[in-house]
């Protein structure tokens, strides 16, 4: 990846699609390496920019478009649910509300009076939540500013807000109270006059537990989805990487000072008694991009590869702990004309043995790799791989040269053993003093490379608090809905446990008599969620070169987790109505 961009505008008659093909054009004539080898620019529309990790924030502030839709995501399963909650309850309380629907009918109410009844309800509930909603906008976003760019407001009376607010309003009215006010306004008024709701009880109890199989699917999905990201996510901040990052820091110099003047400083700094070891590099081993360039071996067999590069002194592979496989590390006396390979890079240009690789050359890398002379670097020893990118990408070639000149950062090992957090803050200080009096125009900036490599995963982080927050939303959501029907079960069936009280049921028995008809439609949605979410997750995983398994304990973990949920849920409710008094629900009214 180049390092360098440009920003270019467009004539209006050229299509985006014609002005990368004359860029195509212009990078094989002017860039041709060997062959039809060339480097080729990639154009990237302005807007995109805003939400896209590879220029970092560079080019002002950034939102992560996956936590975005991930957000429209959650208030869109947030909405379904509540929905389903409502038909639920609805159609549960629909015994409670025949014989008013029967007088109705008697009365002269149609049916299309009816429903607009029922939908004229849920209109207004919809628009008292609505209400309530927009007065919790502004104290949410302000609670999760990890979610939410800076500068993002509400403007209620903006035409396209009230635009949004009025379909959602007609949307979850529609959604919510359709369904119910065609079922409801179906009654016959005899059957309804004698309490029949003219529903088939089969019908009824199919379709709710239907919407509870909808529901705890949607749940299910999301708790295997937060074990995995979890996982996955604890496997990224604990993997070995192949480097130590401990109680390490990093600084960064402008470039424009001399050689001699950086080296002024890295002795300053290694005098600390704070201070374990100090080396100057122009990167860590871990980096979110590096420049990637020609790495030519003219045998034979003549290979070509790309090769990231590090430029370092003789001090960064003890500081970073990095394992040599072959040949030594750096002399302070090597010039930039020796290198050191990564196992990658030297197995990648055909020596199947990193010894093998020792004493060898390789011609320049650049871009100008077709004139008659060639600089030759020498090969003077191979280092074990380590990840030199975020795991989403497996390990590139790498070639790290002696080049302190071009040296412009320092990594600095802090002394641990028998030390406090307010010795590292006594020789931080100590530093930037130092700095202060080396670098006078240049900031103090320093980083703890442990955390750095952590902020690599930033949106993976979010991934995992907005899937966290979707589950905790949706198993409450759901345990909602599952308790109100437990209670409208417990309520219609309150004389038949009654009958079973006076009969000598115990408290235990009907308890699970009375879930067990909760639970089927749970672990029916167990089924349901497990392969759809595991495809999900098997694809969001593939997005990591290095990743956890998909392990057959997750499914049942979460299965598990749910059953326990519901039944909780339901026997908190069911356990009230068991230890009734009979006598009061074999009451004659």
């Amino acid at each position: 990846m180049s390092l360098f961009q440009v920003f270019v505008k467009l004539d209006p008659t050229i299509t985006p699609e014609r002005f990368q093909q004359e860029l195509d054009t212009f990078a094989k004539r002017h860039f041709q390496i060997e062959g039809d080898k060339i480097y080729k620019a990639h154009i990237q529309p302005l807007k995109t920019l805003h939400y896209d990790d590879d220029y970092g924030k560079d080019y002002g502030r950034q939102a992560s478009l996956p936590t975005l839709y991930g957000l429209l995501g959650i208030a869109a399963i947030i909405l379904i649910i509540a929905a389903i909650n409502f038909i639920n309850l609805t159609l549960a309380q629909s015994l409670q509300r025949v014989k008013e629907i029967g007088i109705r009918k008697i009365l002269g109410s149609s049916r299309k009076g009816l429903i607009a009844q029922f939908l004229t309800e849920a209109f207004l509930l919809s628009a008292i939540a609505i209400g309530l909603s927009l007065a919790l906008v502004k104290p949410i976003m302000n609670a999760f500013p990890a979610f939410i760019p800076q500068g993002v407001e509400i403007n209620i009376l903006n035409p396209y807000t009230i635009s949004f607010i009025i379909g959602l309003l007609v949307t979850t009215t529609l959604l919510a109270g359709l369904y119910p006010s065609w079922i409801l306004s179906s009654f016959h008024p005899a059957d309804a006059i004698r309490s029949k709701t003219g529903i088939k009880g089969g019908f009824r109890d199919n379709l709710r537990k239907g919407l509870i199989v909808f529901q705890f699917t949607i749940s299910l999905a999301f708790i295997i989805a937060s074990i995995v990201v979890g996982n996955q996510l604890h496997f990224l901040l604990t993997k070995n990487l192949g480097f130590n990052q401990d109680a390490i820091i990093t600084l960064n110099t402008n470039g424009k000072d001399s050689l001699a003047k950086r080296q002024a400083f890295a002795t300053l700094a290694r005098e600390l008694p704070g201070v374990a070891a100090i080396t100057m590099d122009d990167q860590p081993p871990l980096t979110r991009g590096s420049m990637s360039m020609p790495c030519i071996y003219p045998g034979p067999p003549k290979v070509e590869i790309g090769a990231n590069i590090r430029r370092v002194d003789e001090r960064y592979l003890p500081l970073y702990k990095i394992k040599l496989l072959a040949g030594r590390n750096f002399f302070p006396e090597d010039t930039l004309h020796t290198l050191i390979l990564n196992a990658t890079c030297a197995r990648l240009l055909g020596f199947r043995d990193p010894q093998a690789a020792i004493g060898k050359s390789l011609q320049a890398f650049g871009i100008n790799t077709t004139q008659p002379t060639q600089p030759r670097y020498r090969i003077i020893g191979v280092v074990a791989d380590f990840n030199t990118a975020p795991l989403t990408r497996t390990i590139s070639p790498l070639m790290i040269q002696s080049n302190p000149q071009s040296a412009n950062a320092y990594s600095i090992k802090l002394k641990t053993r028998g030390k406090t957090v307010a010795d590292f803050t006594q020789t931080i200080q100590q530093m930037e003093k130092g700095w202060a009096q080396t670098f006078p125009h240049q900031p103090f900036v320093y980083h703890f490379y442990d955390e750095a490599i952590a902020n690599f995963y930033e949106k993976e982080q979010k991934t995992s608090q907005v899937i966290y927050l979707a589950m905790g939303i949706a198993v409450f959501l759901s345990c909602m809905g599952l308790f109100a029907l437990a209670a409208l079960t417990a309520e219609n069936r309150r004389k038949e446990i009654g009958i079973r009280k006076v009969m000598g049921a115990r408290v235990q028995t009907i308890v699970l008599l009375l879930s067990k008809d909760f639970l089927k439609p749970v672990a029916l949605a167990i089924v349901v969620a497990s392969p759809i979410a595991g495809i999900a997750m098997s694809k969001w995983l593939q997005t990591f070169a290095y990743r956890v398994p998909l392990h057959w304990w997750i499914f049942a973990v979460a299965g598990a987790t749910a059953m326990l949920i519901a039944f909780l849920t339901v026997s908190l409710r069911t356990l009230s109505a068991a230890k009734a008094n009979p006598v009061e629900s074999l009451r004659i009214e």
